[in-house]
């Protein structure tokens, strides 16, 4: 527990650091729109993982997850083989959780994530407590497919990370490699108020899924402006329990056309 906050003390400093030395939005106030909103869903949702995940790693492995094996033909791979099976596994489970919960009934829940503007990599942690549970649950996917602990536990603050820096108010790309891995300028496109942007680069480690399955979009341009094209501005308590609401009536709506 205490290591884990130390790792996470550093990464937040060095990327307070990098926003303040190369900026892409210039100026901005640190205590931004939305700034208190969001370091209660970091909170929150960070004692989420702690609690939830930490249940299915303790739980599921008998409370020695470097200890734990796994089962079946991936237990017999090298831990590197298991680490690349496993960010690649942990990457495609992502990008179709963030693809889905892009899609009309489940959008309710995900739009408190896009409202975010400027986004910075406070930003990251910034989704409703129902949306961010899948991502928890990629923890006993991996588990029941067979992978080592050790794979599973080392690579969570490697994601984490990576997730802080992606979202950080940087407009770095990686150049020849964009089209391999995700910057901080392929996913600030993923933001954009309009266009086709919010609807492309859904990935979180890998670009290629997008390209693999026609959702990447890049130019030369920075990225336009953040934020939802549309007025969303309830507290939190209203962004916590609006969403099953309109989420429901979307799905009994459906439901009543299809009864038609």
């Amino acid at each position: 527990m205490n290591n884990d906050i130390f790792k996470y003390s550093i990464a937040v400093i060095v990327l307070i650091l990098l926003e303040l030395l190369f900026a892409s939005e210039k100026n901005k106030p640190f205590f931004r729109k939305y700034f208190f909103h969001d370091i209660c869903y970091t909170i929150i949702n960070k004692g989420f993982a702690f609690g939830l995940g930490g249940f299915f790693i303790f739980y599921l492995m008998d409370g020695r997850p470097f200890i734990w094996r796994g089962f079946g033909p991936l237990r017999y791979l090298p831990l590197w083989g298991q680490i690349a099976i496993v960010i690649l596994m942990r990457d495609l489970l992502a990008y179709w959780i963030h693809r889905i919960f892009h899609s009309k009934v489940l959008w309710p829940f995900h739009q408190i994530h896009h409202q975010a503007a400027p986004v910075d990599w406070l930003s990251s942690y910034r989704f409703h407590p129902f949306n961010f549970m899948f991502y928890i649950l990629r923890v006993p996917t991996l588990y029941y497919l067979g992978f080592s602990g050790k794979a599973i536990v080392l690579l969570s603050f490697i994601t984490e990370f990576h997730s802080f820096f992606t979202h950080a108010n940087l407009s770095w790309n990686f150049g020849i490699f964009k089209k391999i891995l995700v910057s901080p300028r392929f996913h600030r496109f993923h933001h954009e108020k309009r266009g086709i942007a919010g609807h492309s680069n859904y990935s979180t480690i890998f670009s290629f899924w997008d390209i693999l399955f026609c959702t990447y979009y890049y130019k030369d341009e920075l990225p336009a402006e953040a934020g939802l094209d549309y007025d969303y501005h309830q507290g939190l308590w209203g962004q916590f329990f609006s969403p099953f609401k309109e989420s429901y009536l979307l799905i009994k709506t459906y439901f009543s056309k299809r009864k038609e």
